[in-house]
């Protein structure tokens, strides 16, 4: 099978972006692409944080920063589609969902247990 290199080789330039072409991709930088950004940036921050010890796994702010995270990244997904992303950013959305829900649900058994033993 031939390469693509081979087939079409000034489609496939290895020399970095610079000057004006680098202008344009800044100026290219659309309104979704800031929004899957700062979901990209919350969903580092989080990991960081569990990472420092700043924040522990079972903290529903952890669920809430992943969750938010993830609903930015489909969002700016929804204008620039990519299937694989998608995914990722889907399950870790559903994720996150049953992280806040499971943590909600257990607090009102413990509140019920300690109301049933006084």
């Amino acid at each position: 099978m031939p390469s693509l290199l081979w087939i079409y080789p000034e489609e496939y330039t290895f020399e970095p972006k610079a000057g004006k072409e680098f202008a344009k991709c800044l100026m290219a930088f659309t309104l979704y692409d800031i929004v899957g950004s700062a979901g990209v940036t919350l969903i580092i921050a989080a990991y960081f944080l569990l990472q420092t010890k700043k924040i522990k796994t079972g903290n529903p702010m952890y669920f809430l920063i992943n969750g938010i995270g993830a609903a930015l990244i489909l969002l700016s997904l929804c204008f620039d589609f990519n299937f694989p992303a998608f995914i990722v950013e889907f399950f870790w959305l559903l994720i996150s969902l049953y992280g806040i829900g499971k943590y909600f649900i257990s607090r009102e058994t413990r509140e019920i247990t300690r109301k049933r033993n006084y």
